[in-house]
């Protein structure tokens, strides 16, 4: 049984807690209230920050507006266009003298070269001749990287150009380097919340502005933490620890952004934006520790006052109740509530009373139940002890009931293990049903059948043991077809790529030896019938072998004036590898005694025989006859065509053939030479 663990807490005690317990509601709907307030603050400082940060976007890209103005004024004035180096270099000094965010300015050639500049001289070289190279590769307004010119921080520019094309064709670059320190004041000026703080930056992240403490920053990276935000694709808004150690909420454009080239982020000081709801949290904090106090005596007094005897008696019920001895307690409490817990009390006990019956009875129909299962059914405890197991578990593994002493033995002695963590072997670490799981079972006699596992986890025995459920199915049967299949596949596969290298073999021969095309298809539609007759009867044969007398029968079957052909031997069947070349052949033969030999003339004969088969040397063969007679006069050829090259070449896959011309007709023989064991030969090159 279950020891309970006695808290020592005393009733009164226990009242005082109840009462405190009571200010749960209320103290969750302030904490709920809290929460809102803050949530609703967050969406405002998010809010204000987006805000902020698209203010502080407005006024850079208004600067950079008139920037690109005043660089295409610029680019108009003659001696820009014409190239008159003392003309622009004059008027390009005028200008960036007037100009106090303009540090100094040239103009480049198509070929960077440079055509004049301002009294600064030098700085060209350390511009990034990248950004110079793409502002004379098309015309645009572009922003290039913090440029440093000398050791103080101040200074350093950040390069700006605009791309003009002249008449003639030819891209200048009229490029104007911004002062930091103006970025700086620039920066200053912008409106940012109380302890706010705001970070201008190229593209590669080089901080070019900074408010506040600008020294501390101005030609730094920003953290790799914060590359990203550099590096994004629209606005965002983030929670972070700025550079200076505060936290802020921090809203950002990425350099992707308009105007494209410039990382610019604002933050709201998060101390600062929610002053007022840390004070407010405080105060309810306060008053709720006052009403603490308040509720912790008041319950002090009336646990002592209206409380003890009363419980006292509820717990002599509850011990009585549990001993069995409920007659013996008469002393019930009295009022409304005290009295109803005392009844309800017996009611629970007369329950459980019924519940203990019904689950005694309950497992002793499922011990039943799983006796009786079809399948192989086991319920087991997790140190291997086994409380019922199906008649069919028995039967199917061979291990007699009496020798089933441990689940966890038979499961490591008997299922092969998949894995050190095998669920089928550690059954009792699963949280959930975990099903299909296919394991090999070695029986008592030796077999090896094929179970699909699955798991049940159940409630713990009352003793704490975990508990869990362990069936399976024999699936050995479908595991065995599902081989088999896949074995016949694989089979179908291997025979369909050899007929179609037989066909593509068939057509390129029959291609090159006839150039007529009616001709070709006649020759090839022909040669492919009987490629596909032979195909026919080896399916019919379900591949295992195929007739010699079926096969002469077959191409044979279309000859006019059928009893002009003889053809006698005993019936024998040929293993599946030889039935295409010799269909071939018997093709072939028939072909050019029809067309050309004895059975082309109304007297001409024809005789096909075989012997059957006997031993010779280390194998089987036999031999076939095909002797034509009456026919035409022949004559040896003077070039081998298709049909004799393809004869002689299937000849040699079987055994050996050999053709005789003679004056009454064609005489061919053919040695097979059989194979002892299984057909391997599934392809015969053409």
């Amino acid at each position: 049984m279950t020891q309970v663990r006695r808290t020592g807490l005393s009733l009164t005690t226990r009242l005082v807690l109840l009462g405190l317990a009571a200010w749960l509601p209320a103290l969750a709907v302030i904490g709920y209230l809290e929460s809102e307030l803050r949530t609703a603050r967050e969406a405002e400082v998010l809010e204000a920050a987006r805000r902020q940060t698209q203010r502080a976007t407005s006024e850079l890209d208004r600067f950079l507006e008139g920037t690109r103005m005043m660089l295409t004024a610029v680019s108009t004035a003659r001696g820009v266009r014409r190239f008159d180096e003392g003309n622009c270099s004059t008027f390009l000094a005028e200008v960036s003298e007037n100009l106090v965010s303009i540090r100094s300015m040239m103009v480049i050639g198509a070929d960077r070269s440079l055509h004049c500049q301002t009294r600064r001289t030098g700085e060209i070289e350390a511009i990034d001749p990248q950004f110079l190279s793409e502002v004379v590769a098309g015309p645009g307004f572009r922003i290039g990287r913090f440029t440093r010119f000398g050791p103080e921080p101040y200074d350093a520019g950040l390069p700006v150009a605009l791309s003009v094309s002249l008449q003639s064709g030819e891209t200048v670059g009229v490029v104007a380097t911004v002062e930091i320190r103006h970025l700086v004041e620039l920066a200053s000026r912008w409106t940012l919340a109380q302890e706010g703080a705001l970070t201008l930056a190229d593209a590669d992240g080089v901080i070019l502005a900074r408010s506040p403490y600008p020294e501390r920053f101005i030609g730094t990276r920003v953290p790799e933490a914060f590359q990203h935000w550099v590096r994004a694709t629209e606005i965002g808004v983030e929670r972070a620890r700025s550079q200076d150690g505060t936290v802020r909420i921090i809203a950002y454009k990425p350099a992707a952004l308009a105007p494209a080239g410039l990382y610019l982020s604002t933050g709201i000081a998060e101390a600062s934006a929610f002053a007022a709801i840390d004070a407010a949290r405080r105060q309810g904090i306060a008053i709720i520790l006052a009403s603490a106090v308040l509720t912790l005596l008041g319950g002090l007094w009336a646990g002592r006052s209206f409380v003890r005897q009363p419980v006292a008696s509820l717990l002599a019920l509850a011990e009585a109740w549990r001993l069995g001895r409920r007659g013996e307690v008469s002393d019930m409490p009295g009022g409304d509530e005290f009295g109803a817990i005392a009844e309800s009390l017996d009611r629970m006990g007369a329950e459980l009373g019924r519940r203990e019956e019904h689950a005694v009875q309950s497992e002793a129909r499922l011990r039943r139940t799983i006796l009786a299962a079809p399948h192989p059914f086991m319920l087991h405890a997790e140190d291997g002890t086994v409380l019922a197991v199906s008649d069919s578990w028995i039967a199917q593994s061979g291990l007699p009931r009496s020798a089933l002493t441990s689940s966890l033995e038979w499961l490591r002695d008997h299922v092969r293990r998949d894995g050190p963590d095998d669920p089928v072997q550690s059954p009792f670490g699963q949280t959930a049903v975990v099903g299909g799981m296919e394991r090999e079972v070695v029986t008592v006699g030796g077999e090896t059948r094929i179970w699909d596992f699955s798991i049940v986890p159940l409630e713990p025995l009352a003793d704490g043991r975990s508990l869990c459920l362990t069936t399976a199915v024999d699936v050995t049967d479908r595991y065995r077809a599902a081989e088999q299949q896949s074995l016949l596949l694989r089979e179908l596969d291997h025979r369909v790529k050899n007929t179609l290298a037989n066909v593509q073999a068939i057509a390129s021969q029959t291609f090159r030896s006839t150039p007529d095309p009616e001709a070709f298809r006649q020759k090839f539609s022909e040669r492919l019938g009987a490629l596909a007759r032979t195909h026919d009867m080896l399916t019919r044969g379900q591949w295992r072998g195929v007739s010699l007398a079926g096969m002469v029968a077959s191409e044979l079957a279309h000859v006019p004036n059928p009893e002009r052909i003889a053809v006698r031997g005993e019936d024998c069947t040929l293993p599946a590898g030889m039935a295409v070349p010799l269909g071939l052949i018997l093709h072939e033969l028939t072909t050019n005694a029809v067309k050309y030999g004895a059975l082309s003339q109304s007297d001409g004969r024809l005789f096909v025989g075989w012997s059957a088969p006997v031993h010779a040397g280390e194998g089987r063969s036999m031999q076939l006859d095909w002797v034509e007679s009456g026919g035409p006069v022949v004559e040896p050829p003077v070039r081998s065509g298709f049909g004799s090259r393809l004869i002689a070449q299937l000849s040699r896959s079987l055994g050996a053939g050999e053709s005789r011309f003679e004056p009454g007709g064609v005489v061919f023989r053919l040695r097979i030479d059989l194979p002892d064991g299984p057909d391997a030969a599934e392809s015969v090159p053409l």
